[in-house]
C-alpha cells in the first residue's frame, strides 16, 4: 500500500493533494495536523511506500525531491542527529523525471540533499515538494506538476524501472551535478549527503547511517568538485571498506 502524507498546516501540501485527487480519485491520503518534519515513524501506518507532499522554502521557484533525515551531527529542522529515514530511490526518480518533463518555465527541478525530519521512518519514503514561497504554493497549475509526479509513481505500483541505486555525496544543497548525472543515466539516487557534512570529524558515521537506509546501493555517486581533496580521499577509503565503486558526478 502506498500512502501520500500531507499537513493541514501546509498550503502547498493541500494544493498538491487537491490536484492529486483529480488525477487519482482513490489515492490513499493521510492528513496530519502538524508540520511534516515533526512526524515520527509511529505516526505512520504500515505501508510499502510513503510520499510526503510538501512545500519547499527557498529563493527560486522549485520542484524538488529528497529523502528525510539528518546524516550529520545537527538536526535543526526536526528529527535526530545521525539518523535518516529509509530511502526510496526508484520511485523518487520516477517522480523527479515526471516533474522535469512537465515543469513550468522558470522552475528548477532537482534533488535536494538529506536535510530535515522526520528521521526515523522505516518505510521507504521521500518528499515531493513545491517551492519556494506563497507565490507558488497555492497555484493549482504548479501543484498539478508535483501531483503528476506522485501520480506516476502510484500508477506504476512497484514497476518503477531498472535503475542502479547509488548514494549521493558532496555538493551544495540542491545537488545540481548529481541531479544532472542521474537523469542522464541508468542511476537512481536515494540519500544525498551534503559536502559540508562530509567535512565534519564524524563524516564516516554520516556515510554509514545513509548507507544503512539506502537499500541496494551499488556505488557512491560523488560530486567531485563539491568536496575538497582531503574529503575525496576519506570517501574513497570508506567506499573501499564497504566494497563500493565511486562514480563521478
Amino acid at each position: 500500500m502506498c500512502y501520500v502524507v500531507y499537513s493541514l498546516e501546509d498550503e502547498a501540501g493541500i494544493s498538491i493533494t487537491t490536484e492529486l485527487k483529480k488525477i487519482v480519485p482513490d489515492v490513499q491520503l493521510i492528513a496530519v495536523e502538524k508540520d511534516l518534519i515533526e512526524l515520527k515513524s509511529s505516526d505512520m501506518p504500515p505501508a510499502d511506500l510513503l510520499i510526503f507532499a510538501s512545500k519547499h522554502v527557498g529563493k527560486l521557484p522549485s520542484l524538488t525531491v529528497h529523502v528525510s533525515g539528518n546524516p550529520g551531527s545537527e538536526a535543526p529542522f526536526g528529527g535526530a542527529p545521525h539518523e535518516v529515514s529509509k530511502s526510496a530511490p526508484l520511485p523518487m526518480r520516477v517522480a523527479l523525471e515526471t516533474m522535469k518533463r512537465l515543469a513550468p518555465s522558470g522552475f528548477q527541478v532537482t534533488y535536494e540533499v538529506t536535510h530535515h525530519g522526520p528521521s526515523d521512518v522505516s518505510t521507504p519514503s521521500f518528499f515531493a515538494e513545491l517551492g519556494s514561497g506563497p507565490d507558488q504554493w497555492s497555484v493549482s497549475g504548479y501543484a498539478r506538476v508535483v501531483a503528476e509526479g506522485i501520480a506516476e509513481v502510484l500508477r506504476r505500483c512497484g514497476d518503477w524501472g531498472q535503475f542502479k541505486v547509488v548514494l549521493g555525496l558532496g555538493g551544495p544543497h540542491y545537488a545540481p551535478n548529481i541531479t544532472k548525472r542521474v537523469l542522464a543515466s541508468d542511476l537512481a539516487v536515494g540519500h544525498i549527503g551534503q559536502g559540508s557534512i562530509l567535512e565534519e570529524d564524524d563524516a564516516e558515521r554520516a556515510i554509514e547511517v545513509t548507507l544503512q537506509a539506502n537499500p541496494d546501493t551499488i556505488a557512491i555517486l560523488l560530486d567531485w568538485k563539491g568536496v575538497n581533496g582531503e574529503t575525496r580521499r576519506k570517501i574513497f577509503e570508506i567506499a573501499e571498506k564497504f566494497r563500493l565503486a565511486v562514480l563521478r558526478a
